[in-house]
């Protein structure tokens, strides 16, 4: 008579794999997701920047500096009551790069407000391009007049700039008008008032323009996560190969799967 050996089946369990083939899947798995994370955290929190425009907005005082070489032009709009905003723009000799001051003046008897210097940097290289600084002297009433000034300053050909600022307000340019954060005054006379806001357009060479940072860290977390998925999907159809081709080998899995095995 033929013996027929008996087996023992181990009850099935989850599917394991090797460790070594889990330790890499676990590894590109969170470096993947966290890199992804990360990029997509970064792209939705970049803070949005100043409000940049590609024409003067209505109400508002903007200077043109766009053109190298040539003095800023400037486009006001109508004061307290409908009053006209005259502007003077000045050449400042003697200074490292370019300067201009930059006056206004409109009937009526209240100034308030705020004005703050802005830094203004070249895309990519950071470097000072522009600073947008108020002219303590040039800022009073007097007479039934309204003055305030500005000073711009521009770097020469050598990226140096006549007043750098450390410590202050910094905007990165992008060719287009862009509002001076922190800069906007209140001008009144009588009953009649009015509320303006700054803008500068600085020049730009288009070449020096950058991907805008939000897509490319949106675009590395696309990456991240396609290579999260490629990787995974990789090891775990080698590891799913390997335990189909060798299946009873205790070394395969020392969990077992329902692996049928002689006495």
């Amino acid at each position: 008579m033929k013996t027929i050996p008996t087996q023992t089946t181990v009850p099935w369990r989850a599917p394991c794999f090797p460790m070594s083939a889990m330790a890499r899947i676990s590894r590109w798995q969170r470096l993947a997701s966290l890199t992804a994370t990360a990029c997509l955290l970064i792209s939705h929190g970049v803070e949005a920047g100043p409000v940049a425009v590609q024409t003067c907005p209505s109400g508002a005082i903007c200077v043109d500096e766009s053109v190298e070489g040539a003095a800023p032009t400037v486009t006001v709009p109508a004061g307290p009551g409908g009053a006209v905003i005259n502007d003077t723009v000045t050449p400042v000799t003697g200074v490292v790069g370019e300067a201009w001051t930059i006056d206004f003046s409109t009937p009526g008897d209240t100034l308030s407000g705020d004005q703050a210097t802005i830094v203004m940097q070249e895309p990519g290289s950071l470097s000072v391009s522009d600073e947008w600084i108020a002219d303590p002297s040039g800022n009073f009433v007097s007479g039934g007049v309204i003055h305030v000034g500005f000073i711009l300053y521009s770097d020469n050909e050598a990226g140096q700039i006549a007043v750098p600022c450390f410590f202050c307000t910094t905007i990165t340019e992008d060719g287009t008008f862009q509002q001076m954060p922190d800069n906007q005054l209140l001008l009144a006379n009588g009953l009649n008032q009015t509320t303006v806001t700054f803008y500068v357009k600085s020049d730009l060479d288009p070449a020096s323009v950058p991907e805008p940072a939000s897509l490319v860290l949106f675009g590395t977390a696309l990456v991240g996560f396609g290579v999260m998925r490629r990787r995974a999907r990789s090891l775990f159809t080698v590891s799913q190969r390997t335990t189909v081709n060798h299946d009873g080998a205790a070394s395969i899995c020392t969990a077992g799967n329902s692996l049928a095995r002689g006495p």
